[in-house]
């Protein structure tokens, strides 16, 4: 990630000399990782763009690293009948 923002930043880097950054945490899922770089406002959107690129299609042939997606499961139930059955919902 970060050698991804030093290729897309490299102008604004070789400018004021401040690379560009990870932050992590962990989470029960996995680790976020958050990437810190500096860029010019009008390029902030190519720039993340950019980025982006970078590293998804750096990640896309390994077959030991997912990208994780949020998602909600519904269940539906009538009023007087419990969502799950009494087996699931002793458990």
């Amino acid at each position: 990630m970060v050698d991804a923002a030093k290729v897309v930043t490299a102008d604004v880097i070789e400018e004021i000399a401040e690379e560009p950054f990870i932050r992590a945490e962990l989470f029960d899922a996995g680790v976020m990782m958050r990437l810190r770089y500096k860029t010019r406002p009008v390029d902030r959107a190519k720039s993340l763009s950019d980025i982006v690129k970078i590293v998804f299609h750096g990640f896309s042939g390994s077959k030991r690293v997912e990208f994780c997606y949020a998602h909600s499961e519904i269940i539906y139930s009538w009023k007087d009948q419990p969502a799950l059955s009494a087996s699931l919902s002793e458990e």
